[in-house]
């Protein structure tokens, strides 16, 4: 299911336009995540300094309206959430521009691939990579990172997350050019 930004402009525009690649292509004959439904497709989220007894840690959460936001680097259920915490550069004239996105995965395996007997983790890589390597113009994969201490470097994890039968990965995107003021 993906959860749509009202009125997105700028870079929520492709991240909007990853989203559905990710829904769309996610849901065909040759990839088996189950019904999309079950899988929850986050736009930009943020990352938020937190203090907990004393410590100051952070989280990546999902703002939904009036304060309220959701944590999200817990595995539960499936999801794909997107973090934008880099630099915004001019690419060139004409109110164009260039950032890295980050899209993280954290998907039940049982749930992605029932039919797999071992852990499916190359498939689900795979499949995501599969979806959103072409769908948007001006983007491209730099890297696809796994092993949860690099995926979370900085944020508060906990290491059963990434085991069985949950699957966690971060691919690293570049967006290229953008219009930093389009809107839909």
């Amino acid at each position: 299911m993906v959860i749509d930004k009202e009125y997105p402009i700028g870079l929520d525009i492709v991240i909007a336009k990853l989203q559905k690649a990710i829904a769309g292509i996610s849901w065909s004959n040759s990839i088996t995540w189950g019904d999309a439904e079950n899988v929850s497709i986050y736009p930009r989220c943020y990352a938020v300094e937190k203090q907990e007894d004393q410590k100051r840690y952070t989280d990546i959460e999902y703002y939904h309206a009036n304060g309220d936001y959701t944590g999200l680097l817990h595995a539960e259920g499936n999801k794909v959430f997107f973090v934008s915490n880099h630099d915004v550069i001019p690419a060139g004239l004409n109110g164009y521009f260039k950032t890295k996105v980050d899209i993280y995965f954290m998907i039940d395996l049982s749930q992605a691939k029932p039919h797999i007997i071992h852990r499916a983790d190359a498939e689900v890589e795979t499949d995501a990579l599969e979806a959103i390597k072409s769908s948007v113009p001006n983007t491209r994969i730099s890297r696809v990172i796994t092993g949860i201490e690099n995926i979370y470097r900085g944020y508060r994890y906990r290491i059963t997350d990434d085991m069985q039968p949950y699957h966690c990965f971060k691919v690293e995107m570049e967006v290229l050019r953008y219009k930093i003021n389009a809107n839909c």
